[in-house]
């Protein structure tokens, strides 16, 4: 995750919509920290890796969407997590992401997608604002031995769709790093949105959604989508 404090592609999206921030913690002294440029919506949610797995985690974000009459948009705000350890590097030899999100006990990665509830009636759209987690570091997933038994682990594509198959309702993901304010949260609503964005439907391949996507309302993301449910 880069960090700035200027020359941000900010989306603005409409509420009500839940956030869930992550803590994460420090690689140097252990401490655990709020993700920068944590996400600031009608709802939201810090999740702590000690105490919240990822049923407990979607399970409530269901249950407040739900009480809200459906809200818009639930956002995942998290690290990418890259090239972990014993599995094999990608093809150019580098860090790659599309392994996993830092965010719940263990984090969330294409093994756990199964565990998402169906989020059709609590949301409309999900949103992950983290690094690059659509991004295919290793196409079709590195071999399930090294990698837990899961298959697709490395793969962003394949986890994306995994996600959108689960919750039923389509994801918002880039297969290009974000960046995110060094001091203090987003803007009251605000998505930091940059690059090259995917839009994963349930049944369907995924296809562009936008360069550097601006938004105001939720009919012009209803509209780019095509989706009646988003209306």
């Amino acid at each position: 995750m880069g960090l700035q404090d200027t020359n941000f592609n900010y989306c603005d999206v409409p509420q009500p919509s839940m956030a869930l921030n992550a803590l994460w913690r420090d690689r140097e002294n252990g401490a655990k920290t709020l993700v920068p440029g944590a996400l600031q919506f009608a709802n939201t949610m810090e999740v702590d890796p000690d105490k919240h797995d990822v049923a407990h985690v979607f399970g409530h974000a269901r249950n407040i969407g739900r009480g809200a009459g459906r809200m818009n948009a639930l956002a995942i705000h998290c690290h990418g997590g890259g090239y972990p350890r014993g599995l094999p590097e990608t093809k150019e030899g580098r860090c790659g992401f599309g392994y996993e999100l830092l965010i719940c006990t263990g984090g969330l990665h294409i093994g756990k997608a199964a565990l998402l509830p169906d989020l059709t009636t609590a949301f409309k759209v999900i949103i992950f604002a983290s690094c690059a987690t659509a991004e295919v570091s290793i196409p079709g997933g590195a071999p399930p031995s090294k990698a837990g038994g899961s298959i697709g682990i490395g793969d962003g594509v394949m986890f994306c769709k995994a996600v959108a198959r689960a919750a039923g309702i389509p994801v918002l993901a880039s297969n290009e790093n974000q960046h995110y304010p060094s001091k203090g949260p987003c803007p009251f609503g605000m998505v930091p949105m940059q690059g090259q964005w995917l839009v994963f439907r349930p049944s369907e391949e995924p296809q562009p959604f936008a360069k550097f996507p601006r938004f105001s309302t939720f009919d012009d993301i209803a509209r780019r989508l095509d989706l009646a449910q988003c209306r």
